[in-house]
């Protein structure tokens, strides 16, 4: 996928919603969802084990079940050639600037 098509696709693409966040949704493909069906699995099997466990174990156990949480979320990105993100920070934070131009124009 080029970077003008990614682009366009994270600016002007329907967002759906994905595991708690909103993503472009010609970012949701098949590769994207097998992948995340294990991930998902194992953040099940932690989660049943959790209410088991106490004090740093427990606490342990919660992040690792948040880090694989973002994992999943970002999995959409990374499966379509962003795999540092730094693209869709860039293009996500050349948005937020026209926005904050655009309102202090106004003024």
């Amino acid at each position: 996928m080029t970077d003008t098509i990614y682009e366009d696709i994270i600016k002007n693409d329907n967002k759906i919603r994905w595991y708690g966040v909103m993503i472009p949704e010609s970012l949701k493909t098949k590769l994207v969802i097998e992948a995340s069906k294990p991930m998902m699995d194992q953040i099940n099997l932690l989660e049943s084990e959790v209410d088991s466990l106490k004090g740093i174990s427990k606490t342990k156990m919660s992040n690792r079940i948040k880090s694989i949480r973002a994992n999943i979320q970002n999995l959409p990105y990374v499966l379509n050639g962003d795999v540092y993100l730094k693209k869709k920070k860039r293009i996500e934070g050349s948005k937020k600037t026209k926005v904050i131009k655009a309102t202090r124009r106004k003024k």
